[in-house]
């Protein structure tokens, strides 16, 4: 077969085919009851899918399986089925210039080298790559990485090479002390509690953390985290960065240090790595035991953009600020072409909230976004809002902000005026704990409302006999 030839391996007899030469296939289908083997020193080259409902396996020495797809109107690679993938070596070199992208749609199990050439590979839990006591990999880079879980089996120092979302972000262990399995990911998100901090931790990364799990085994090892660029993983400061574990309710520190070849500001890189071993596995993140310094990026709650009198007002709410020179609200009428229309600057440092509105004359139908601007001029766009001031079609509301620690405004697009309404709020356990009347006029109006509440989950309600609006969760802080 050549390059060009799809390649079904269909037998009813006792006699398996063995890859006795290197050989490069379009797509592969391995039937059930069936078994291809890849023999010494040979290499079976892959440019499109496999779907294994038997066993591809490769069990001598050298014995590869290469990825490494361009064609341009298949430029992902699928490797799926119902049957077993036990490989000797591995090699990702998926090449399109687009997508170079590998999906495991089954578990593959590896016993030798993992080679990262080019592609990305996406895994799940399920269909998860697992390296056995012998494996090794390469490190990666930010064109090939593993997004989704790996594992990692034997008594090795090892390194994982993941990432997601266009981050590569590695993990490492060392040498654990006695045979273990270890799965690891990277998520390019904040961990859903990122405030609940024990001394002397100040804050926790918002941008990333890394879910680290002994799965098998009790073996014991220190713990590295790496960056591939200080400033996008909001590290500033060697001295004073950590590593933190969440424990179930809070995050604890692993007391660690950075080596000496790291670079803790703009585009440097580094690995700070726990100064003991770890007893204890879960989410991992970056932490740091000064107010101000380290893991404090930007982050963005909420952003809205209503009409108000003639105005265009726009709302937004950050949970912390670090290192951010101003925020710039950009307009576009298809959605494509952006143009900066206001700059703002930022209020400076912080780890508390802190509420922004910005009105701007006149009114024009199209798409806004907010566009946050670091002071080394690094960019990061949040939510597009689609805003249309002349054609209320439904009655809605918005409340911002959300969460809150008092004071909210509500912000109305109605289609008739509805002076007999009020608002009410009531608890998670349905009673209402707060009413005012309400006064709502035909068209863009806005109700700021501070109802001196505890801390807690509530949820409004608006009344009328002729309004039918939703019910909106509310958090005060």
């Amino acid at each position: 077969p050549s390059a060009s030839t799809d390649v079904i391996i269909t037998t009813t007899t006792s006699n398996q085919p063995n890859l006795n030469t290197n050989i490069q296939l379009n797509s592969l289908w391995i039937k059930s009851s069936n078994t291809l083997n890849i023999n010494n020193n040979q290499n079976l080259s892959i440019l499109y899918d496999i779907v294994n409902c038997g066993v591809l396996t490769g069990n001598g020495v050298n014995s590869l399986l290469q990825l490494n797809g361009t064609s341009a109107s298949t430029p992902t690679q699928y490797l799926s089925g119902t049957g077993t993938y036990s490989l000797n070596d591995l090699t990702i070199n998926n090449t399109h210039t687009l997508s170079q992208s590998i999906v495991l749609n089954a578990p593959l199990y590896l016993t030798n080298d993992l080679t990262l050439t080019s592609g990305i590979v996406s895994t799940t839990s399920a269909n998860i790559l697992a390296l056995e006591t012998n494996a090794t990999s390469t490190s990666g880079s930010a064109s090939s990485y593993i997004s989704g879980p790996m594992s990692k089996a034997g008594t090795a120092a090892f390194t994982f090479p993941v990432g997601k979302g266009g981050r590569w972000r590695r993990i490492g262990i060392s040498a654990p002390s006695s045979s273990s399995t270890f799965r690891a990911e990277y998520f390019n998100t904040a961990y859903t509690n990122t405030s609940s901090v024990n001394a002397p931790i100040t804050d926790v990364s918002k941008i990333e953390y890394w879910q680290l799990d002994r799965t098998v085994g009790t073996g014991n090892a220190s713990v590295s985290l790496y960056w591939e660029s200080a400033t996008a993983s909001g590290i500033d400061n060697c001295a004073d960065l950590t590593i933190v574990r969440f424990n179930g309710t809070g995050w604890d520190e692993r007391a660690a240090t950075t080596t000496t070849s790291s670079t803790c500001s703009g585009t440097g890189t580094g690995v700070v790595t726990t100064t003991a071993v770890v007893t204890a596995f879960s989410p991992f993140t970056f932490g740091s035991k000064s107010t101000g310094v380290n893991p404090l990026p930007i982050e963005l709650i909420d952003f809205d953009a209503s009409c108000e009198s003639g105005s265009t007002v726009f709302k937004w709410t950050t949970a912390s600020e670090y290192h951010n020179d101003y925020f710039s609200i950009e307009y576009s009428e298809s959605g494509n072409e952006w143009k900066e229309i206001a700059r703002i600057k930022s209020k400076g440092n912080s780890s508390t909230y802190k509420d922004y509105i910005w009105p701007i004359d006149g009114a024009l139908n199209g798409y806004y976004r907010l566009v946050q601007v670091d002071i080394d001029k690094s960019r990061e766009a949040f939510k597009v809002v689609d805003l249309n001031c002349f054609n209320i079609q439904s009655n809605t509301y918005n409340l911002f902000p959300n969460p809150t620690t008092g004071e909210f405004t509500l912000d109305f697009s109605l289609m008739n005026s509805y002076p007999d309404a009020s608002i009410d709020i009531v608890n998670i356990l349905g009673k209402s704990v707060w009413q005012k009347n309400l006064n709502l006029v035909k068209g863009y109006s806005n109700v700021k409302v501070n109802p001196e509440l505890q801390s807690g989950v509530y949820y409004i309600r608006i009344l009328s006999g002729q309004l039918d609006l939703p019910v909106v969760k509310l958090v005060i802080k």
